[in-house]
């Protein structure tokens, strides 16, 4: 995943390695830190369900890439897919390789279950996801305490990520 992949709009894909050599200034970690930051408040304000609720602020967001994203990519635990468009970061998604030895052959895309019906489950359906059920009732979002049914999709990848 070291090659920068082509995306729509203008958009660069990369895997986030803030551990390279090229890249020891904690200035420059700290600014991708905001990013990303921005992006997970972002998301979170307009509804999405992304693990977190409303209140929410920026602080938390920073404190969870800080303290439980970067230590797992330190650690190559965790792989993070960040979306650029120029040098801003505009949108990302993380792969859980800490699976159990019997599950060394897979990782987790967090959040991957998605609300039935939104454009999250269409966009996952463009890209050839494959739509494995519904559970109802599953998700909440960041902004009610609804539950809502939630779509769980899986999709076998190469095994460029080894």
């Amino acid at each position: 995943m070291n090659d920068d992949m082509p995306a729509p709009d203008g958009c660069q894909i990369h895997e986030w390695r803030p551990d390279l050599p090229d890249r020891p200034e904690a200035a420059a970690l700290e600014h991708d830190i905001d990013m990303l930051s921005d992006v997970l408040h972002a998301v979170v304000h307009v509804g999405a369900g992304v693990s977190f609720v409303v209140p929410f602020s920026l602080d938390e967001a920073r404190a969870f890439w800080r303290d439980r994203v970067l230590p797992g990519v330190y650690a190559r635990t965790r792989r993070v897919l960040v979306a650029h468009v120029d040098a801003r970061i505009v949108g990302t998604v993380q792969l859980d390789l800490a699976m159990p030895p019997n599950q060394q052959h897979r990782a987790e895309v967090l959040t991957l279950d998605t609300w039935t019906g939104g454009n999250a489950e269409q966009l996952y359906l463009s890209l050839d996801y494959v739509k494995v059920g519904v559970i109802p009732r599953f998700a909440r979002g960041s902004l009610t305490p609804a539950l809502e049914p939630a779509t769980f999709m899986y999709k076998e990848l190469a095994q460029r990520l080894a």
